[in-house]
């Protein structure tokens, strides 16, 4: 591991306990690494001056980042939380009551899909997950309810 010197100062019983080996393998590390910001980041995005929705097909991605508390939301397709975006700065409020102890939760897909019937919103999650939230495994979704984009 003369790669990565901190990794060969540890004890022998320590560098055991875990494959740290794998990380000489820098197709392994940086496919890791890739995987990890993929999966836990989140998109900033624009929307046209002249725009008239908030339609996912209308906004722009303008750039993405990892924020190590945010990326601990969980999935609903029915969230409790929303989230906006002014330049870099991202903030979460609740979109609607929340107990003590009840998950916060966002939804990975664009708000104009939570409306959508189960099986398009699945479509757009089977990427990475199949969802299991309240609203997914209800029997027969066919999502009448209209969500309000807060």
């Amino acid at each position: 591991m003369a790669k990565y010197p901190t990794l060969d100062a540890l004890p022998s019983e320590i560098r055991n306990l875990h494959p740290l080996r794998d990380l000489q393998d820098d197709s392994k590390w940086q496919g890791a690494v890739t995987e990890a910001a993929r999966l836990n980041s989140m998109g900033f995005y624009t929307f046209p001056e002249l725009a008239n929705s908030y339609e996912d097909r209308n906004r722009y991605l303008t750039g993405t980042a990892v924020y190590p508390v945010a990326s601990m939301f969980n999935h609903s397709c029915s969230p409790n939380v929303s989230r906006a975006s002014l330049g870099d700065l991202t903030w979460f409020r609740t979109s609607s009551d929340v107990k003590k102890g009840q998950q916060l939760t966002i939804s990975y897909i664009g708000t104009d899909l939570l409306c959508e019937p189960k099986p398009v919103r699945q479509k757009h999650l089977a990427r990475d997950f199949c969802c299991s939230c309240p609203v997914c495994s209800e029997e027969g979704d066919d999502r009448t309810e209209i969500i309000p984009f807060t």
